[in-house]
């Protein structure tokens, strides 16, 4: 209700996963080649590229795949969609999707706290981060990758092989959707291997199956075993900046600690969760979100991922506010914490409202 309560879409870089999901059902394919008269037009050249005579997506196509259930009656029905009638269906796809995040990422937080403690860091990721702001707000790659890894995250606390597999394909799915979520794939992988090792082959099949169909469409489309938007992405990428890493955390205008001051007591609690035996996973956590801070002080631009803040930190964003329940027992201590985390919790929620 919240997500869809501006009753506006905010998007822009989801048109394209915005009309894939009629592109599959009506035409059977990942490519806008049936659409070619939308495609060409001047205003999606950079969101549309051509690439081996083929028109496809210059991002990722996850997002527009999920999506497909909620567009299934309007294409078979043979209706005709607008622009305003595309943009409310991938508002309402981004909304449903990063919501299906939260609640397993509050399952994933049950395995480890009490219900209250997980609805509360529940609430404070779902409204307090760049959920609220942004991935709910249409078809971005944002919601699907928070999602792969929330799945992620309840795969690794739920005992099991097949528990084990559905980690692995949320993790899949999010480095499918975005690809700088592979650092928590990665993370992950090393915990299963040194910490899991039962369980590491089933880890690897789950996460076969979104990163194999993944680069199946790389390659039937794109002719090679890249993303087609590969050579442009690399170009945005130049030497590391510490001022820019800086800024990332304090700048007013996009800095973490600015748009979500509860990020603080993530990083507490972090460290507290990084020390704790029971909790092998988290140190490889906490270093996949070291990692995706420093691989973006590496882009020399800083006008990409600006909204409300940066929102290349929303799969961050979402492990920072899991980890700001480990600080739970330590706010409850001190006034003075209750009422730092009180303040902070309401202004993170707050400013992405």
């Amino acid at each position: 209700t919240l997500y869809l309560a501006s009753f506006r879409w905010h998007g822009g870089d989801d048109i394209p996963n915005s009309v894939l999901p009629f592109a599959i059902l009506r035409h059977g394919t990942l490519s806008f080649d049936p659409l070619r008269s939308w495609a060409d037009d001047p205003a999606l050249r950079e969101l549309i590229i051509t690439v081996n005579g083929r028109l496809l997506s210059f991002y990722p196509v996850a997002p527009g795949v999920l999506a497909v259930p909620l567009y299934v009656i309007p294409a078979l029905a043979g209706f005709e969609p607008s622009d305003p009638f595309l943009h409310s269906l991938a508002k309402i796809s981004g909304a449903l999707i990063t919501a299906l995040s939260v609640a397993v990422l509050f399952r994933a937080l049950e395995k480890r706290f009490s219900r209250r403690e997980s609805g509360i860091a529940a609430g404070l990721y779902g409204l307090g981060t760049f959920a609220f702001s942004v991935s709910s707000q249409a078809l971005y790659s944002h919601g699907p990758a928070q999602l792969g890894v929330a799945l992620g995250l309840l795969g690794i606390m739920t005992p099991g092989g097949l528990w084990g597999a559905a980690s692995g394909f949320g993790l899949g799915l999010a480095a499918v959707s975005r690809e700088d979520s592979a650092f928590f794939g990665l993370a992950a992988a090393a915990y299963f291997l040194f910490h899991d090792r039962k369980r590491v082959s089933a880890y690897a099949l789950g996460a076969a199956v979104p990163i194999a169909l993944n680069l199946a469409y790389w390659r039937w489309y794109g002719g090679s075993f890249h993303p087609p938007y590969y050579a442009t992405q690399a170009r945005l990428f130049g030497s590391l900046d510490p001022g820019a890493m800086l800024a990332m955390l304090f700048s007013p205008s996009r800095g973490l600690l600015c748009y979500m001051p509860a990020a603080a007591f993530g990083l507490w609690g972090a460290g507290k969760a990084c020390r704790d035996p029971r909790a092998r996973w988290a140190p490889y956590f906490a270093a996949a979100c070291a990692a995706t801070w420093g691989f973006y002080g590496f882009r020399p631009s800083w006008t990409g991922g600006t909204s409300f803040g940066s929102r290349y930190f929303s799969v961050v964003a979402m492990v920072l506010a899991f980890f700001a329940a480990e600080a739970g027992p330590l706010i409850k201590r001190s006034r003075a914490l209750r009422r730092a985390w009180a303040w902070s919790f309401a202004f993170s929620i707050l400013i992405h409202a």
